[in-house]
Order: C-alpha cells, then sequence, then structure tokens
C-alpha cells in the first residue's frame, strides 16, 4: 500500500461510514486514502484506476452487489484489491487479492456496532 499510486476505500452504508473512518484516521499518521461512499462515484473511479493502485473494499456481509461491481470493475482494469469482510467465501472476499476477514456473530443486524468496530480495528492493522 505504501507503494501505491493511488489508494482509494469503497463501502455502503455502515461500511462505509467505517471507510471513512479509515481515510481520517490514515491521515493522521501520514497515509492518504480517499473513502468513497457513493456506488455511482465509486465505478466512475474503479473505471480510472489501473495497476499500482490499491482498493479497499469494506462489506460486513460480502454481498453489497454496488461495491462488488466496483471492485471488479476496479479488478480488471488492473487495480490490487484488499477486502474486509465477515465471509472469507462471499463474492467480495473472493475479488481480493488479500482478504481480511471480521469475526462478528451478529452481523445480520446492519446498524451492529460490533461489526462496526471490527472493520476500525483491520483499519488499524493496515495502518
Amino acid at each position: 500500500m505504501l507503494a501505491a499510486k493511488r489508494v482509494y476505500l469503497f463501502g455502503v452504508g455502515h461500511s462505509g461510514e467505517s471507510a471513512k473512518d479509515y481515510e481520517k484516521t490514515w491521515l493522521r499518521i501520514g497515509l492518504v486514502a480517499h473513502a468513497e461512499t457513493d456506488p455511482h462515484l465509486q465505478v466512475q473511479i474503479a473505471t480510472l484506476l489501473g495497476e499500482g493502485d490499491v482498493v479497499i473494499g469494506l462489506s460486513l456481509s460480502g454481498h453489497t452487489r454496488d461495491t462488488y461491481d466496483s471492485l471488479e470493475l476496479a479488478k480488471d482494469n488492473g487495480a490490487k484489491i484488499i477486502t474486509i469482510s465477515n465471509d472469507l467465501n462471499s463474492p467480495i472476499s473472493q475479488l481480493g487479492d488479500a482478504r481480511l476477514q471480521t469475526a462478528v456473530g451478529e452481523f445480520i443486524n446492519i446498524g451492529s456496532v460490533s461489526g462496526q468496530v471490527s472493520q476500525l480495528y483491520l483499519c488499524d492493522v493496515l495502518a
């Protein structure tokens, strides 16, 4: 990630909120990454990415269609993909060049604080 030309964080809903938190946390330690939570803009950004770029995709369920579509496009264009999901066998995780797993039992509860905390913990690990 340190050698990447550009780093983007893609997520929607609560995973998008985690992406925005990542952006701020990393900025404080000198890493520049851009969080995008609008799925339409994610697709536009993914179209412009290529070799040397990294996208971190966040989806607690691993099945968020908008996030999947954006990550797939970025990967097809040559960007490296890191995924953070509760399910390593999910479609989103399967796109990852590197796959990180959260371990949240009640991830079906979309507003779960434990889900967001587990994603934020992995932010610290990546930093």
